[in-house]
C-alpha cells in the first residue's frame, strides 16, 4: 500500500524525452535517460555553475542551491541530493564553483535550464541554506516556484544593502549584478527558518519579510547552521516534506524543536557563543565542552571548543581540541586552517606549515588559497624571528 508521502507526491507528469540539454553554454541533443530510470543528468555546465536533474515519480519537484563551499569541484554531491533520492522526490540541483552568491555572468543560462527542466510539475519548491537560501529566494520567481524554503538566508551580501553583515569578508568586494540586486519577488510565498538571537540573521529575515510573504520559524540559539540544528532535533525531514506537501505547521514544529534542542550540538555551541559574548567565560567553556562530548566523533564540537579556548588564551588545551577536529575532518579547510593557527599560537611553526602544505594539495577555492598563502608567509616570518632571537640568546 502506498504511503501518505507517496500519495502526496504521486506521479503526474510525463517523463522528459528528447529535450535538448546545455553543457558549457551549448545545447546538446537528447538526455539519453531511458524512461523510468532515476538518474542524475547534467543539463547545464559552465566554469562556475552546474545544474543536474533527477526526474522521479513525484508530482512535486525541489530546486536546491548549494551553500558556501571550500571547494570548486562542481561534481561534488549537491545540497539535499541524497535526501531527495532516498525519498524518491524529483530534484534539480544547482552547484556553485565559487562563492559569489550566484551572481555569475551566465546565471540566466543556468536558471533557464532549471526552468525548462522543472516544467510540468504540479508543485515546485526552491530550497537552500545560507548562500543557497539567498538563491532560493532570488530565483524563485525566475523558475516558477510555488514556494521557497530558506534556512538562515541572506537578504543580500552587497554592503550597500546589508551594511550590518560582516561575515565572509573575502566576498565584500565581489561584483553584484544590478539585474539581481532589485527587490525580491513578492509573488512567491516563503517559509523562513532563522535564529532571531543572532543580530545579522534577524536583520536579514526582517528585510526579506519586508518584500516577500513570509512564514517564520524562529528558533533562538539554533545558530547559522539551521539545517544541521533541525537535523539534530530530528525535524529537518519533517519540515522539508511538509513544505513540499504544502502542509507545514510551523507552530507545531517550533514547539517540537524547543523540546528537543538540548540534544543539538549546534544549539549548545550557539549558547556557548552567547555566554562568551556576555563575558560568562566559565559557563561558555562548560557548555562548549558538553557540545564536544555529546558527539565526540564529529569535528564541529572540538573545533568550536578549540576556538573558545584560543580566545581564552588556553593555547595548550586549544591545540589538543583542534588536533582532534583536524583528525576527524582532514579535508575541511576551515578546520585545518584553525588547527594550523593553534599550532602557530603554541609555537609549533614547522607543524603549522606542514598542515598548510597538506591542505594546499587538495582542491580548494581562491579564498582558501589566499588564506593559505597569507598564513604561510606570516608563520615563516614568525619562525625566522624566533630563530634570530634564539641565536642572540645563545651568544
Amino acid at each position: 500500500m502506498a504511503t501518505s508521502l507517496e500519495n502526496a507526491l504521486a506521479f503526474k507528469r510525463q517523463p522528459h524525452c528528447g529535450r535538448s540539454l546545455r553543457r558549457e553554454g551549448r545545447a546538446i541533443p537528447d538526455w539519453n535517460v531511458a524512461q523510468g530510470l532515476k538518474l542524475l543528468s547534467v543539463v547545464y555546465r559552465s566554469r562556475h555553475l552546474l545544474v543536474k536533474v533527477a526526474h522521479r515519480a513525484s508530482a512535486a519537484c525541489v530546486v536546491t542551491f548549494d551553500s558556501y563551499a571550500d571547494t570548486n569541484d562542481l561534481d561534488r554531491r549537491a545540497f539535499g541530493e541524497a535526501f531527495f533520492a532516498q525519498n524518491r522526490i524529483s530534484a534539480i540541483h544547482v552547484v556553485n564553483g565559487r562563492n559569489r552568491w550566484y551572481h555569475e555572468p551566465d546565471w540566466r543560462e543556468a536558471i533557464d535550464a532549471v526552468r525548462k527542466a522543472a516544467s510540468g510539475y504540479a508543485r515546485l519548491v526552491t530550497y537552500g541554506s545560507s548562500m543557497g537560501a539567498y538563491a532560493a529566494l532570488r530565483f524563485a520567481d525566475h523558475v516558477g516556484a510555488s514556494t521557497a524554503l530558506a534556512l538562515s538566508p541572506q537578504y543580500s551580501r552587497d554592503p550597500r544593502k546589508a551594511p550590518f553583515e560582516d561575515r565572509w569578508p573575502g566576498q565584500r568586494r565581489g561584483k553584484w549584478l544590478p539585474e539581481l540586486s532589485g527587490p525580491l519577488s513578492a509573488k512567491v510565498p516563503v517559509v523562513l527558518a532563522y535564529d532571531p538571537a543572532m543580530t545579522s540573521e534577524r536583520l536579514h529575515a526582517e528585510r526579506i519579510a519586508s518584500e516577500m510573504v513570509v512564514e517564520r520559524l524562529a528558533l533562538p540559539h539554533a545558530g547559522h547552521a539551521m539545517a544541521a540544528h533541525l537535523s539534530e532535533c530530528g525535524l529537518l525531514s519533517d519540515l522539508v516534506l511538509e513544505v513540499i506537501r504544502g502542509s507545514a505547521d510551523l507552530t507545531a514544529l517550533g514547539r517540537r524543536a524547543r523540546t528537543r534542542r538540548k540534544q543539538s550540538q549546534h544549539y549548545l555551541i550557539a549558547l556557548s557563543h552567547a555566554a562568551h559574548r556576555a563575558k560568562r567565560d566559565e559557563v561558555a567553556l562548560a557548555i562548549a565542552r558538553r557540545a564536544a562530548e555529546i558527539a565526540p566523533d564529529r569535528n564541529l564540537g572540538w573545533h568550536s571548543l578549540g576556538y573558545l579556548l584560543s580566545k581564552l588564551q588556553k593555547h595548550g588545551e586549544a591545540l589538543a581540541a583542534h588536533h582532534k577536529a583536524a583528525e576527524l575532518a582532514p579535508n575541511v579547510a576551515a578546520v585545518q586552517l584553525r588547527f594550523a593557527a593553534a599550532q602557530q599560537d603554541s609555537g609549533d611553526y614547522d607543524g603549522a606549515l606542514r598542515t598548510l602544505r597538506s591542505l594546499s594539495d587538495k582542491p580548494t577555492t581562491p579564498e582558501v588559497r589566499r588564506k593559505l598563502a597569507t598564513m604561510a608567509f606570516h608563520i615563516r616570518v614568525l619562525r625566522g624571528v624566533g630563530r634570530v632571537r634564539a641565536a642572540l640568546r645563545s651568544r
